[in-house]
């Protein structure tokens, strides 16, 4: 392999990374900030529900990072990963099954 082309792998590898990171990132709040608003939270302050969860996963991250206590920064990981799965889960579950047959 030519050396520019290796040095264009971690780069194009880290640019991949975020947008799937992103894309996750958006498809879970979205998810999230639609449970909250079937569980009757106001779609006003609706937001809030998911950068709580998301907010948590991302300190229980940079507590792994900086070297923590392993027991604490793995349970708060399992933790909110849990939720946000249940949610996720459920929230798409009832979208996909609120979907009407195609006419054929």
């Amino acid at each position: 392999m030519h050396k520019k082309t290796e040095s264009l792998v971690p780069a194009a590898t880290g640019t991949l990374t975020l947008a799937v990171a992103l894309c996750s990132f958006v498809f879970s709040f979205e998810s999230l900030r639609s449970s909250a608003v079937e569980a009757g939270f106001d779609p006003l302050l609706a937001w809030c529900w998911p950068i709580c969860i998301d907010a948590l996963l991302i300190s229980g991250s940079l507590m792994a990072l900086l070297g923590n206590s392993p027991r604490i920064t793995f349970s708060i990981r399992v933790d909110f990963f849990t939720v946000v799965d249940i949610f996720n889960i459920r929230v798409f579950s009832l979208q996909t099954t609120n979907i009407p047959p195609k006419n054929k």
